[in-house]
């Protein structure tokens, strides 16, 4: 289904959110407030991850959660708290790493023929599809949500900021194209029960869309290294975890210089039930 063409890789270079935006007001005359189908100025500016990484990869950060406080909290020589660990264990993200999972991909687009064979430039978001769920907490807070990939839409940062209106057209529409895109799709049976447990904590968007063509979507590419770098990632924080657990001491850096420092601080019965969830995530 998702379309790859390696003859065009880098022949257009990097598109900006602001470009592809530009492109479709063109064609579309109007506003983002204004405009009179929300479904398809998404479907045409939005980037999703393909169907294959949710199958094996449904969340591709599972050791980090977002935590938008991290940069203005800072440590004792000055530097701010992103990437440190916070209380469980967790590394605390800003929407940095989110967005970097996708940055050197290479987009497939059989609708846009400027997008297909190119990469991100600046001006796009990494848009948190719902934000209030069923949990206390919002759903980028939750480490089981903030990098599920049904959650994470790609979108150039003047529309991701219309998505962002709670219950607004947008936002619900975005959710009803997500539910289309991905909740019946294949996913490893050994990862069944996680992906489950995360379906249920996202509400019904209450809006029903007409059919869409999935090939008519853009979609990222997901290379080698996208994979290489979700399993060394998830391996070197078990693998930090279970030294800290054998009473080993850790290395300069776990995904971070700052994740390591602060790993070693945070109660070591959080850095048991964080090592057990970890391990959860690793498939034979």
């Amino acid at each position: 289904m998702i379309l790859y063409a390696p003859d065009m890789t880098g022949l257009f270079g990097k598109v900006s959110g602001a470009e592809l935006l530009a492109q479709h007001l063109a064609r579309t005359p109007g506003s983002i407030d204004d405009a009179e189908d929300p479904q398809r100025l998404l479907a045409q500016v939005g980037i999703w991850l393909p169907l294959e990484v949710y199958a094996d990869w449904p969340i591709t950060m599972p050791w980090a959660v977002r935590d938008l406080r991290c940069r203005r909290r800072h440590l004792a020589d000055g530097r701010d708290m992103w990437s440190y660990p916070d209380k469980d264990g967790y590394l605390a993200d800003d929407n940095s790493f989110m967005k970097g999972i996708a940055r050197n991909q290479q987009i497939a687009s059989k609708a846009n023929e400027t997008l297909n064979g190119a990469k991100m430039a600046g001006g796009f978001v990494a848009a948190h599809i719902w934000r209030v769920v069923r949990h206390d907490l919002l759903a980028s807070r939750i480490p089981r949500l903030y990098s599920f990939v049904p959650n994470v839409v790609w979108l150039p940062s003047e529309v991701a900021k219309a998505t962002d209106r709670e219950g607004g057209i947008y936002q619900r529409t975005l959710q009803a194209m997500s539910l289309a895109i991905y909740r019946k799709a294949t996913v490893n049976p050994a990862l069944a029960d996680i992906v489950e447990a995360a379906w249920d904590m996202l509400p019904d968007p209450g809006v029903v869309i007409p059919e869409m063509d999935l090939d008519e979507l853009n979609w990222f590419v997901a290379g080698p290294s996208f994979y290489k770098t979700r399993n060394r990632h998830l391996t070197t924080v078990i693998d930090a975890l279970a030294s800290l657990e054998a009473g080993r001491t850790l290395g300069g850096k776990v995904i971070t210089s700052k994740y390591a420092k602060g790993l070693p601080s945070v109660n070591a019965g959080a850095r048991t039930k964080l090592l057990g969830e970890l391990r959860s995530f690793v498939v034979q």
